[in-house]
């Protein structure tokens, strides 16, 4: 398999001018986009070569010959959720001045993410190929690593913690905040707590926090 360094990070390329496309010049990119968008909407299981082919209005051997199977595409994909995740916590941190607001806003934007993109958010959380198998930079653990370093900023600004401690946090906010995302997606978190889902999302997101 022959991808771009960028395409293997899982991130998107830049936006090239747009050209009509046969079928045998078709790029992994587009490969890639054909799968994301068919987990997103329905889940990693209805993501099949026959299912991406079609789809795209192919064979689906055309698929092989940019990917070594499905477990390298679906590896790709995985990769891309966090290669979106990741800014967009960051961003919404960025936006309101870093430090705990900062923070807060950085959790909502992980659980609105979520939300708005059920298939491909269980996907992320789910057992499946990996990208590390294929020779790419795991993204998740650079996402999860964010996330450390922004606990070990907040906490280090009021005592010296210890990196076990740290780490602790971070896995602590996590659990909070993915159970917060998973329940949200199933209905059942508005439903049980009787909150609008903002209003949910805002005191779950600080309540993480000051738990740590």
């Amino acid at each position: 398999m022959t991808l771009g360094s960028e395409i293997e990070r899982g991130i998107a390329a830049p936006e090239r001018p747009a050209r009509k496309r046969t079928r045998s010049s078709r790029t992994a990119e587009e490969f890639i986009e054909a799968a994301l968008g068919i987990c997103d909407r329905e889940g990693a299981a209805a993501v099949t070569a026959r299912r991406v082919a079609r789809e795209m209005g192919l064979s689906p051997m055309a698929l092989y010959r940019h990917f070594g199977g499905m477990d390298n595409l679906l590896a790709v994909v995985w990769n891309r959720g966090f290669a979106m995740l990741t800014p967009k916590m960051e961003s919404a941190r960025q936006s309101s001045g870093g430090g705990v607001e900062g923070f807060y806003r950085a959790l909502e934007a992980y659980a609105r993410f979520g939300i708005a993109h059920p298939g491909l958010y269980q996907f992320m959380f789910s057992a499946g190929p990996r990208p590390e198998e294929f020779g790419l930079e795991n993204l998740g653990f650079s996402c999860f690593a964010r996330l450390e370093e922004n606990v070990g900023q907040l906490r280090g600004s009021v005592c010296g913690s210890r990196d076990s401690e740290v780490k602790a946090c971070a896995v602590h906010v996590w659990f909070v905040i993915h159970g917060l995302t998973v329940l949200c997606i199933s209905g059942q978190a508005t439903k049980v707590s009787g909150l609008e889902l903002e209003e949910l999302i805002r005191i779950t997101c600080r309540k993480a926090v000051h738990g740590a």
